[in-house]
């Protein structure tokens, strides 16, 4: 499988939501290495259900990271993350449609300066 995946020659990854850990021969193929969304404010709730750790430790604010790969779990270096106010009455759910998943997908997709 991994001699397939370099067949492509990709030039980035880019990895929303990565539930396992990546080989880092895939995280490096990539002329341009690898990027993933992590749904929190990194370094804070690294790992999985960082969503739902926002809620269940009453955070205030909630946000997204983009970040670039590195063999550690969400530890790479920052390229740039987004933050929104956690309300009140916020579920997992909500706080993902609302704003994790449409401001996830526009930072994965737009061009930085």
């Amino acid at each position: 499988m991994l001699k397939l995946y370099l067949s492509y020659k990709a030039e980035l990854n880019v990895l929303p939501f990565c539930t396992q850990f990546i080989p880092m021969e895939v995280i490096e193929a990539p002329k341009h290495k690898s990027i993933i969304y992590h749904p929190s404010l990194l370094p804070k709730h690294r790992g999985a259900s960082a969503i739902n750790w926002t809620i269940i430790e009453g955070d205030k604010e909630a946000g997204l990271s983009i970040f670039w790969a590195d063999d550690g779990l969400d530890t790479g270096p920052i390229l740039l993350q987004k933050s929104c106010k956690v309300e009140e009455n916020d579920t997992l759910n909500s706080l993902y449609t609302r704003f994790l998943y449409p401001a996830g997908v526009e930072a994965m997709v737009s061009r930085q300066s």
